[in-house]
C-alpha cells in the first residue's frame, strides 16, 4: 500500500528516519528500494512509499509531524486506511497485535504476533506487502 509519494531527496529522507525510527519496513519505488541510498530512479517523477497494510496504524503515527517542503497534492484517497486484519482460522475482524520482532541485519522482515479475541487463535506475519 502506498501511504505517501515524495518529489525530493530530502523529504525521502525525512520520511524514511520516520519510518525507521517507528520500526516499518517499506519499499520505495518500482525499484522496490529499502532505503533511500538504494534508490535508482528520478525524485522529481514523484516516487512511492509503500508498507504493508498492517502497518498503517503505526504509519498513521509516524505521519503525524511529517512536514514535506516539496508537498504536491496527493491523489484523492491517499488516506491511510485502517489496516484489514482478520483472523485466518474465524476470520473474525476481533484481532490483536501482541508484539512485533523488529528486523535485525541479515534477518528476515520484521514480524507481527496476533491473537483473535473471537476463536483464541495466534499466528505471525511479516510486514512487508507483496506487490499485486
Amino acid at each position: 500500500m502506498t501511504i505517501r509519494t515524495v518529489w525530493s531527496l530530502a523529504d525521502a529522507l525525512q520520511l524514511q528516519n520516520r519510518l525507521d525510527t517507528a520500526g516499518i519496513p517499506f519499499y520505495i519505488g518500482s525499484e522496490k528500494a529499502t532505503s533511500v541510498d538504494a534508490v535508482t530512479a528520478n525524485f522529481p517523477d514523484g516516487l512511492d512509499f509503500q508498507i504493508m497494510s498492517i502497518g498503517v496504524p503505526w504509519a498513521r503515527q509516524a505521519l503525524q509531524k511529517y512536514t514535506p517542503a516539496d508537498d504536491r497534492a496527493q491523489e484523492p484517497g491517499e488516506e491511510l486506511d485502517e489496516a484489514s486484519v482478520r483472523c485466518p482460522n474465524c476470520h473474525s475482524w476481533e484481532v490483536v497485535l501482541e508484539d512485533t520482532e523488529p528486523v535485525r541485519d541479515g534477518a528476515s522482515p520484521q514480524r507481527f504476533r496476533w491473537t483473535c479475541d473471537t476463536c483464541g487463535s495466534a499466528w505471525e506475519d511479516h510486514a512487508i506487502e507483496e506487490s499485486r
